[in-house]
């Protein structure tokens, strides 16, 4: 009951933040196995992005798995050396590290930082955009693409070690009673005109699958039973029918419009599959 006596309580939900920066499916994996399963949650989601598939299968600087036939073998762990963006950190310089325990430290820092990229940000949206279809250079533009119309040999055990990742914690997930759900966030190329542009010019000739992935990703989310959400369609009927960006320019991370209609249409999904409680 409410405070005045009518209808049903307000529905509490605890959400809990356990994503960390450059994981990839296997640290989630991880995560889940040796402590996220400790906060006895009601479902699980995970958020795939394409470089997880690449994260997956880094050699070095963190534990990893690899499949034998289709069983997973988990190989440095517990991981004892130097975690691999702390090696990169190292690499950059006195410079880098110091920015680095700044941006971690320092709220003051953080805040003039941000106030900069805004700035910086504003400008750049106030210039007119260069209208060459080849915006990206050759280095930008990976030949081991995940839009690729046939897979390499390489790219193709990276994903077949991935989706083998998300069955074992699906596994894991609902062995304790519990619903698991991916969400697919689309690269800014899958989602804006001109970011598909600079795919269909290199390298020449080739025609890239831009929903290849996330088809692929839904495909076996139907086939394993998991709750699955792409989110590729609706931004790009946003961006069409609003004109609005959803991207930083040219970062290609989500800006604020971006995470106002993911959390909307994520909200509406969890509604319209019973997945949180509503009244």
């Amino acid at each position: 009951m409410n405070a005045k006596g009518e209808g049903p309580p307000n529905p509490r939900i605890e959400i809990i933040a356990a994503g960390v920066q450059a994981w990839g499916t296997d640290q989630r994996l991880l995560y889940y196995r040796y402590e996220g399963y400790r906060y006895d949650p009601d479902m699980v989601v995970v958020q795939f992005f394409q470089n997880d598939v690449f994260d997956n299968v880094r050699v070095g600087g963190k534990p990893r798995f690899v499949l034998d036939g289709d069983r997973l073998q988990l190989r440095d762990f517990p991981y004892r050396g130097t975690y691999f963006l702390d090696q990169e950190r190292l690499s950059q310089g006195i410079v880098w590290r110091i920015r680095g325990e700044l941006r971690k430290r320092s709220h003051v820092y953080r805040l003039a930082r941000n106030t900069v990229l805004d700035s910086v940000r504003a400008r750049q949206a106030r210039t007119p955009r260069r209208t060459q279809p080849c915006r990206y250079s050759e280095k930008e533009v990976p030949r081991q693409n995940l839009f690729a119309p046939t897979y390499t040999r390489e790219l193709a055990a990276a994903w077949n070690l991935t989706v083998r990742l998300i069955r074992e914690l699906h596994m894991e997930v609902t062995n304790r009673h519990q619903r698991f759900g991916v969400i697919y966030i689309p690269d800014v190329r899958q989602v804006v005109q001109d970011g598909r542009a600079t795919l269909e010019c290199r390298p020449a000739g080739l025609k890239w699958d831009l929903d290849k992935p996330n088809r692929l990703l839904r495909n076996f989310s139907r086939t394993e039973g998991i709750f699955y959400l792409d989110l590729t369609s609706p931004l790009r009927e946003h961006v069409a029918q609003t004109g609005r960006r959803t991207h930083l320019d040219p970062d290609g991370h989500l800006n604020p419009e971006g995470h106002r209609i993911i959390s909307r249409i994520v909200h509406e999904w969890l509604v319209r599959e019973e997945l949180i409680p509503v009244h």
